[in-house]
């Protein structure tokens, strides 16, 4: 388990990362929040329709990714890793079943269902045995991404 303050440290960095969204900011804030001090495998996954647009899901997906890809400034993963914790972020199109099997129809476009996305705070890439938790969107939004308590001293003020 790593500390509180690497946590908001943790946070704090992701909050500060410029052209990304504050929906994907707020995700993994969220999932952050979900693993208890990333002690405990979660996963959220997100539908259209469910108060998301596709483009939404889809923009959001494409801006997290650059957020762990190696030919990005960010290189959150690799942030993790410098925390002591063997856990990583990740995405994957499609929704996670209770079979532990990834559900991807739609991804070409071959059958018509709402586009998703899973997010994940995990010791993989994905986790068959991670928690699934939803949060709703006012919730995610409510989500304050100037005070990641970093400086709780500070963020009184």
């Amino acid at each position: 388990m790593i500390s509180k303050k690497q946590i908001a440290a943790l946070k704090y960095l992701i909050f500060k990362v410029e052209n990304v969204s504050n929906l994907t900011k707020q995700i993994l804030a969220f999932l952050l929040n979900q693993s208890c001090g990333l002690t405990k495998e979660v996963y959220l996954t997100i539908t259209a329709n469910d108060n998301y647009t596709a483009s939404e899901i889809r923009s959001t997906a494409i801006k997290m990714d650059l957020l762990f890809s190696s030919s990005s400034t960010t290189h959150l993963n690799e942030i993790m890793v410098t925390t002591g914790t063997d856990f990583l972020f990740s995405l994957h199109y499609g929704n996670f079943d209770r079979n532990g099997k990834f559900n991807t129809s739609g991804q070409f476009g071959t059958t018509l269902v709402p586009l998703r996305y899973t997010f994940w705070c995990s010791r993989g890439h994905f986790s068959k045995t991670a928690k699934a938790t939803s949060v709703s969107r006012t919730k995610l939004e409510s989500i304050n991404l100037e005070k990641p308590g970093l400086y709780p001293n500070l963020e009184k003020l």
